[in-house]
């Protein structure tokens, strides 16, 4: 089968016509996959099929039924799947996973789950180790649940409507809804004045679509209109303004611009599409005083006449009075972007990949394509996982410090998650000495929390973690200086940090970060600073204030456009 992007990718079916072999142009590299007998349920995966190394990435088995109730990784661990009448999976543990349970009510709805931080039964056997899901072991019952962090979900009986969820230190958040089923309310477990900090919803009474969204706290109201097509004519939110949307004349269904008020000094974003070729592909975008200046901005969209695949971006500034071009070329016969460089070859990067895997082995890059020496390279190898194994850093960025090169040297557990990064001179095939303070180590409970992190390989300089039943951090301990002791963090009901000792935090009624500012007092000798957050209609940062508590500068205003 040929692409849009003109890349072939061959399928080979077996007697019984089920895709047996994949095979990938680029490198001839073939996926093979393998079947129980007589059914179409796969046994295995295996990839780099064709050659000496393969590896097989994936091994099922299932019960009478046809449902899978084990996957075996390419690193022979295993995940265990356990399901109720309904074919719904109730559990989900083994070596490769953190353990899950779930509970569901007669409709099918889920109605709980519970997870498990640093239980003492054994979750990496065939054998599921708890015994506590009541009289029926296939219809789970959370209220006999004895183990794990629950969290369960509430439904309208005659809707099925959510209208609860509570999460594992009983704190909730509710739903309401209006006649035509619509979202009416959504009240967080924190409160304001005594109150839910909620949102309220309003919709047209004509057209059922969403006009508006009110809040209790103080977050800004957001408002929309339509045009008579159903469209987003415009919306207006308590930071950027007016938001109005004008759509293409000739081609109606087709967003043509977008023009901001006074917040973004009344600028307008147009829209710029191909018309001729591939009629109405993207082509770029303008931002200026008016529809179709580019006083500020412009950036063009360039396309391989062969494929149709993006290869370039112009993007020029003050009405294209400075423009610069970057270009993008691919891997042969595959989509994997191989190399980035300018216009005036000022810059150029080269990927490499495996040659059977679609995994990267290098990039690097040079004050253009010509230059004898990279500025920086990055070498890496990946084990049957996918996972990086090593990366050797080279190039002069890092000459001037490390002359032998530096490399990296990756080990995770076997859910994946990383455990040991040791920096170390030399390179891999010829290592040197481990770079003190850069050993970095970890450890985590089962559900991924972290427990410790070190850099010195010592057990007395960790920093050890403790984690609560929301899997959120409640202290951090530092044995190293300049600052040793622990760190506590505080949240609100809904799960939002609000101190870690550096930092008080503050958001808003859809959970965005609004302000941020130094915890410790003056005198301190440090710059004591407060940033505050502005977001849009669609929840985007849209500004970033940054203000000295302590004297006159630094204050700074950024906006971002999109």
């Amino acid at each position: 089968m040929t692409g849009h992007d003109g890349i072939l990718v061959k399928t080979v079916y077996d007697s019984y016509l089920r895709p047996w072999k994949r095979i990938a142009k680029r490198n001839n590299n073939t996926t093979e996959t393998t079947y129980v007998t007589g059914t179409r349920l796969v046994a295995s995966v295996k990839e780099k099929a064709g050659t000496t190394s393969p590896i097989t990435v994936a091994q099922y088995s299932y019960d009478p039924l046809g449902r899978r109730v084990s996957d075996t990784n390419a690193d022979s661990k295993t995940t265990y799947f356990a399901f109720n009448r309904r074919g719904q999976v109730i559990r989900q543990w083994g070596a490769a996973t953190s353990p899950v349970a779930y509970a569901y009510n007669s409709y099918g709805e889920q109605i709980a789950m519970r997870t498990f931080r640093s239980p003492s039964q054994d979750f990496t056997t065939s054998t599921w180790p708890l015994s506590d899901d009541g009289s029926d072991p296939l219809e789970p019952n959370p209220a006999n649940w004895q183990f794990g962090d629950k969290t369960s979900w509430v439904y309208d009986a005659g809707t099925g409507l959510l209208t609860t969820k509570t999460d594992a230190s009983n704190r909730s958040v509710t739903y309401t809804y209006g006649a035509d089923r619509q979202v009416a309310t959504r009240a967080w477990a924190r409160t304001v004045s005594g109150q839910p900090a909620t949102a309220t919803y309003s919709y047209s009474s004509t057209t059922g679509e969403q006009t508006g969204i009110s809040y209790n706290d103080g977050t800004p109201a957001v408002s929309y209109t339509y045009t008579r097509l159903g469209q987003l004519d415009s919306a207006t939110d308590g930071a950027s303004g007016v938001h109005d949307f004008v759509y293409d004349p000739d081609y109606p269904w087709r967003l043509y611009a977008e023009a901001f008020d006074t917040f973004y000094g009344q600028r307008v974003l147009t829209r710029q599409y191909e018309t001729s070729g591939m009629v109405g592909r993207g082509k770029g975008f303008k931002l200026g005083t008016s529809v179709g200046s580019n006083s500020e901005l412009e950036q063009t969209y360039g396309y391989a006449a062969a494929t149709g695949r993006f290869d370039s971006l112009t993007s020029g500034r003050n009405s294209n009075a400075a423009t610069r071009t970057f270009h993008y070329g691919y891997e042969t016969d595959s989509p994997l972007v191989k190399t980035l460089w300018t216009d005036d070859n000022s810059f150029f990067v080269t990927r490499s990949f495996e040659a059977n895997r679609d995994l990267l082995t290098s990039i690097e890059s040079k004050w253009g394509q010509g230059a004898s020496t990279a500025i920086a390279k990055y070498a890496y190898t990946s084990n049957t996982l996918g996972q990086r194994e090593n990366v050797e850093q080279s190039g002069d960025a890092f000459t001037s410090y490390y002359s032998t090169g530096i490399h990296q040297t990756f080990t995770y557990n076997p859910r994946g998650e990383l455990t040991a990064a040791p920096t170390r001179l030399g390179t891999v095939a010829a290592p040197g000495a481990t770079i003190a303070d850069r050993q970095h180590e970890f450890d985590y409970d089962l559900i991924g929390n972290r427990k410790w992190a070190g850099l010195t390989g010592s057990s007395g300089d960790r920093k050890n973690y403790s984690s609560n039943a929301l899997n959120q951090y409640a202290t951090r301990d530092n044995s190293i200086a300049p600052f040793i002791g622990s760190q506590a963090f505080t949240y609100d009901d809904d799960g939002n940090l609000l101190t870690d000792g550096l930092w008080n935090y503050a958001w808003d009624a859809e959970n965005r970060l609004v302000r941020m500012s130094s915890a410790l007092p003056s005198g301190q000798g440090y710059t004591r600073l407060e940033l505050n957050f502005k977001y849009d209609y669609l929840g985007r940062r849209v500004e970033k204030k940054v203000e000295n508590l302590d004297g006159p500068t630094p204050n700074f205003t950024h906006r971002y456009v999109y």
